[in-house]
């Protein structure tokens, strides 16, 4: 499998980064629409499953986390 091309994935750093900072804030949820969000602009990055994992409620964690 070819890894993508840099110019097709998506920037996800000012979701993520909004994300991070809604979660620091107390904005759970907040943090888990930024995180949705680039699950579903990168199905393949680690940060936005583990931003979705570290907002969700602790019995869906280990879902997020095992994607």
């Amino acid at each position: 499998m070819t890894p993508p091309d840099a110019a097709s994935v998506p920037d996800l750093r000012p979701l993520l980064q909004a994300g991070v900072k809604a979660l620091a804030e107390g904005r759970r949820a907040d943090a888990l629409e930024c995180a949705a969000r680039a699950v579903r602009a990168d199905p393949q990055s680690e940060d936005a499953w583990l931003l979705l994992a570290a907002g969700a409620p602790a019995g869906r964690r280990a879902a997020y986390l095992n994607h």
